[in-house]
């Protein structure tokens, strides 16, 4: 079963799965200071109607495992697809409206679906791997990268012609419905069904198959749970107020906004694509620390400096930074004989940071200023640093001869 042949088509379609919602992702990201405009919110506002996006989203997120056990994966990214599409519809109404309580509801349906997708996506990427022999978390998380930047480089282009938000949104998501559709298409009907055991991974804690408690006590878990928790907290709040940080703070326009996180998310896809790579020549958790420095230096000069240009050159660094941390942290939880409730403990509190981080810097930034929020991101990248031994990896592992990693 080495040979990826018989997998061509549904490796394929996991890169249009893991792309797609990247895609549509940067969509609403690049234009947030447009929405924050048209439905003249307040940060602290802004931060609730985030607050949508996170409640669905870890709805989806939680529910997910006993979806894809009852239905397998290709029925449960069925529904996200349509979860997002609504959602989407929702959010231009809310926009065009001008009600920031409808645009969070359309974004917490967005997010459902984009939880769903989250933890499905991912244990159909997990059977391929295991059928395959081939390491595919690190170029599956470089698509989703890459679709930021595609979505933001959207994003851009519609800002810069001034081209209506719900405008934006609904043609995005119509536009990219037939890839979505194709990709599932591409999919087998059982992967992770109750009946193929083999095929199953433990992905909530709150299931017949979670976690066994054993695994939350578990050091180890918990330290590579807090780095994940540190490096979705970076990503999450450059994704939710990045461009709207770039404006407020350092005074650029919104078209350079949605630049400076296509930045972002073009420094994030380059690092994971690179990852595999620079393990050749690095250890896992060497590579892991240097890249959290330059998060550090990344984010304290942003936090730190008043001038847009070395806010910007900040935000390359903090891309780099983020890039690697959470395949790494996976690929790490994966090893020994209890991986899949190790990885399922390890991204719950992954997804909880990632969902629940930005909103909390939200409220936080009403008052103190979005800048003096991402001091919040620092203390908790530096905590991710402190218990970077986590990612060593072990003496043997399962996945060492099919990664390359050194």
């Amino acid at each position: 079963m080495s040979s990826p042949s018989p997998y061509l088509r549904r490796i394929a379609a996991l890169y249009a799965l893991f792309l797609l919602p990247g895609t549509l992702a940067a969509t609403w990201i690049t234009r947030t200071p447009d929405i924050r405009d048209r439905l003249d919110a307040a940060t602290d506002e802004m931060g609730l109607v985030l607050f949508g996006l996170a409640v669905g989203a870890m709805m989806g997120v939680l529910s997910a495992g006993l979806w894809v056990r009852r239905f397998g994966t290709r029925s449960v990214l069925a529904v996200n697809v349509v979860l997002m599409a609504a959602g989407m519809g929702v959010v231009s109404v809310g926009v065009s409206s001008g009600q920031s309580l409808v645009a969070a509801a359309g974004l917490a349906l967005f997010g459902a679906g984009m939880g769903l997708a989250e933890v499905a996506i991912n244990i159909e990427g997990a059977a391929v791997e295991r059928l395959s022999g081939r390491a595919l978390m690190q170029t599956l998380h470089g698509c989703f990268s890459l679709g930021t930047v595609l979505g933001a480089l959207v994003g851009i282009a519609f800002t810069a012609w001034r081209v209506p938000t719900e405008y934006h949104l609904m043609g995005l998501t119509l536009v990219t419905l037939p890839a979505f559709w194709w990709a599932i298409r591409g999919l087998p009907l059982d992967t992770g069904k109750r009946a193929q055991p083999t095929a199953v991974r433990a992905d909530t804690p709150d299931t017949d198959t979670a976690p066994p408690v054993s695994v939350w006590k578990t050091p180890r878990v918990l330290m590579l749970g807090t780095i994940v928790l540190a490096v979705a907290l970076s990503e999450g709040a450059a994704n939710d107020w990045l461009p709207l940080l770039l404006v407020d703070v350092h005074g650029v326009s919104p078209a350079l906004g949605s630049l400076g996180f296509m930045l972002f998310a073009l420094t994030m896809t380059l690092g994971r694509f690179s990852g595999n790579a620079l393990m050749r020549w690095l250890p896992r958790h060497t590579l892991f620390r240097l890249c959290i420095i330059l998060a550090l230096v990344g984010v304290a000069l942003i936090t730190l400096t008043e001038h847009s240009g070395v806010a910007i050159a900040a935000v390359v660094l903090w891309g780099i930074g983020t890039s690697v941390g959470f395949p790494l942290s996976m690929s790490a939880a994966g090893e020994g004989d209890n991986g899949d409730a190790q990885v399922a403990a390890t991204a719950i509190m992954g997804y909880i940071a990632f969902l629940a981080g930005p909103p909390m810097l939200g409220f936080i930034g009403e008052h103190a200023g979005l800048d003096r929020a991402l001091m919040v991101v620092l203390a908790v990248l530096a905590l991710g640093l402190a218990v970077s031994s986590a990612v060593r990896r072990p003496e043997k592992t399962p996945m060492t001869a099919a990664s390359h990693n050194g």
